[in-house]
């Protein structure tokens, strides 16, 4: 069997032929958490380290649980250990830009939930890149957002079915 190593492909004309995904980090969890205030939790943090500032980062998130009313995820990044940052880029434009509806099941109503993104974005730095997923809930009377449950808690944090659903989230370096 053969082996190719190369440390970069070029075209004719010496260019580096971009578009094709340089690194991947990833990360999965079937952890049970719950919410039930606006503050939130982070259900997921990936990082990765771009080799290029003119490369991006494609974002794929999946967010899976039981929600009651008024919950949403969004994703933050971080760049270098700095602040995380809630921004458009990410999660449109709004109060509650983010994946998944402002009102997943609507007042009082109790309903399963898996909600993802696919979503591109230039960070523009070779520092280190973190991006989470944070999940929120604004209303404790009506449910909140139980990550990866399979069915809504019958008593207050406890008791949803462990590790019956999974979420992940991965990211994608690809060339410019």
């Amino acid at each position: 069997m053969s082996t190719i190593k190369v440390n970069n492909i070029q075209n004719t004309s010496g260019q580096q032929i971009g578009g094709r995904v340089i690194q991947v980090q990833a990360t999965k969890t079937t952890a049970n958490t719950q919410t039930t205030t606006a503050a939130g939790f982070t259900a997921m943090s990936v990082s990765i380290t771009p080799r290029s500032s003119s490369n991006k980062i494609l974002v794929m998130a999946s967010l899976a649980g039981w929600s009651g009313d008024d919950s949403t995820a969004y994703l933050e990044y971080s760049i270098g250990g700095g602040a995380f940052q809630k921004n458009t880029e990410l999660n449109g434009v709004g109060t509650y830009g983010g994946f998944g509806d402002h009102s997943w099941s609507h007042r009082s109503n109790q309903g399963p939930c898996v909600n993802s993104v696919q979503i591109e974005f230039s960070p523009n730095t070779t520092s280190q890149v973190t991006v989470r997923v944070r999940a929120t809930s604004e209303n404790n009377s009506n449910g909140g957002f139980y990550l990866n449950a399979a069915s809504m808690p019958t008593s207050p944090g406890g008791d949803y079915n462990s590790a019956s659903a999974i979420s992940s989230l991965v990211l994608f370096e690809i060339g410019a």
